[in-house]
């Protein structure tokens, strides 16, 4: 836990894209919440996204629109 926390603290000052991935239940979206809250992306509104209920086909169209 504590590298975890390192880890994400290191990337939340960073301007990289994270990819989060893991079995159900082990805490992808609080990963995910402490580095939009850390960084610099902050401003802005973090948006949980379930990403298994978007059909393939219409996964680059809802996840990338501008």
């Amino acid at each position: 836990m504590r590298e975890l926390r390192e880890r994400v603290a290191q990337l939340a000052t960073s301007d990289v894209t994270v990819l989060i991935s893991g079995e159900t239940g082990t805490g992808k979206e609080l990963v995910a919440n402490l580095l939009h809250t850390n960084g610099a992306g902050s401003a802005g509104s973090f948006v949980v996204v379930g990403c298994s209920t978007i059909p393939a086909s219409l996964a680059e169209s809802e996840l990338l629109a501008t």
